[in-house]
């Protein structure tokens, strides 16, 4: 073991931009030879979602930024920075298929850099080395690449995120403040869900080491932050006062929420309730008795209580050997042993040490590392009660699951924290 560490240690005292050059390049060769296999094998075979944000991209670049994709979905309900960016890549290309690509393959290559730096912040090179190893070889950090869909972007934001947050919390420097501001302006426009980090931001001026400080810089510094995220959110908000006659928030998908305080629900869309379960019902009804009658299985719709307490559960699962119904009830799931054997390998495994550490942190009252795997925690309850637990939303926020495992293996092990 000792000299297993040792070599390690030997090749982490190399000049840091040879690693971080090192990093970005295998990964970028590594996502290309994926994306260029996938796609000449499957083309747009596997295509979904991808079809609504190609057709709101090119109506962008056509002028129109007041589209309607069809009867069913009459509003412009994704977050618009995609739509932009296809728009653009149509404008500036006169395509847009593999331009997005190597966008997205480039954005999660440079996200490998920033994780090694989070892990160096955080500990030591050790769980940044680590980190990083894990989100080259992360399989989801794949999946999304060949197609038009946000989840790539959404991965890179939220680990520049994380990244500028901690540069500003070791530096106490208004410069990081500003551009974790702008980043999570690209981010709630790219998915609006993650308006939900809006409170882990503004704590992030009171937080110093180890202990909370109430003063008046603090409150400056957070005044500039919302200032400058109200004043970047005008103009698409003024698009959707024009287009709804009312103040909408990035996407008329949060009138489910804000209707209970003002104006109504534009979308129509019902996260809990029964409205929402008979159309979860009627959407999959057909499949899931298909599906029940193959397995020796019977759907049945879950109440209220009962659909947030399986969501909860399914959020954080990381395998489905077994065939089941999630969601309201009538949602069949079940994954190939390729795909278990994944989830098990990149995330399953980390889960007992993710609880470990995380009891570790909270008696060795690490505040930052605190604030850090609150993030999840808040995510999962977030779509436990929109009852949407698909591994799909887990991703973005899995590396921070992963950190805190590595983190408390390190520290269990024989290792120098500084290297």
């Amino acid at each position: 073991m000792k000299s297993f560490i040792e070599r390690i240690q030997n090749y982490l005292t190399i000049k840091e931009k040879y690693i971080y050059f090192f990093l970005f390049i295998l990964t970028f060769i590594l996502r290309t030879i994926y994306v260029i296999y996938t796609w000449e094998n499957s083309g747009t075979e596997k295509w979904a979602d991808d079809w609504e944000y190609l057709f709101y991209g090119k109506s962008i670049a056509a002028g129109n930024f007041y589209p309607v994709y069809s009867e069913d979905r009459p509003h412009f309900i994704v977050g618009p920075l995609i739509p932009i960016f296809i728009a653009l890549f149509n404008l500036i290309f006169g395509d847009t298929y593999w331009p997005f690509f190597i966008y997205n393959v480039f954005v999660s290559s440079i996200s490998i850099v920033f994780l090694f730096w989070i892990g160096k912040i955080l500990l030591n090179k050790y769980l940044g080395a680590f980190i990083s190893l894990w989100g080259i070889l992360y399989i989801d950090y794949y999946k999304y690449l060949p197609h038009i869909l946000k989840e790539p972007t959404i991965c890179f934001l939220i680990i520049l995120l994380i990244y500028l947050i901690l540069k500003y919390y070791n530096k106490q420097n208004i410069y990081y403040l500003l551009l974790c501001g702008i980043v999570f302006i690209l981010l709630i426009h790219t998915d609006e869900r993650y308006i939900f980090l809006i409170p882990f931001l503004i704590v992030i001026p009171f937080l110093r080491v180890n202990k909370f400080v109430f003063n008046r810089n603090s409150l400056i510094s957070v005044a500039m932050l919302v200032g400058l995220i109200l004043l970047l959110m005008i103009p698409w908000t003024l698009r959707n006062y024009k287009a709804y006659n009312e103040i909408v928030i990035l996407s008329p998908r949060t009138t489910a929420f804000t209707s209970k305080i003002w104006g109504t629900n534009i979308s129509s869309l019902a996260f809990e309730g029964e409205e929402g379960q008979i159309k979860h019902k009627e959407r999959y009804l057909e499949n899931s008795l298909k599906q029940g009658k193959k397995y020796g299985i019977t759907p049945r719709l879950y109440n209220k209580t009962e659909s947030k307490i399986r969501a909860f559960v399914n959020y954080w699962q990381p395998t489905y050997f077994k065939p089941t119904y999630i969601q309201y009830g009538y949602r069949f799931q079940k994954w190939s042993l390729t795909h278990n054997l994944a989830g098990l390998l990149f995330y399953g495994i980390f889960l007992p040490f993710f609880i470990l550490g995380a009891v570790r942190i909270f008696r060795e009252r690490n505040i930052i590392l605190i604030w850090l795997l609150s993030i999840p925690l808040v995510h999962s309850l977030l779509h436990a009660f929109m009852v949407w637990p698909l591994e799909r939303y887990r991703v973005p926020v899995n590396f921070i699951i992963i950190l805190i495992a590595i983190y408390y293996l390190i520290e269990k092990m024989i290792i120098p924290r500084k290297i």
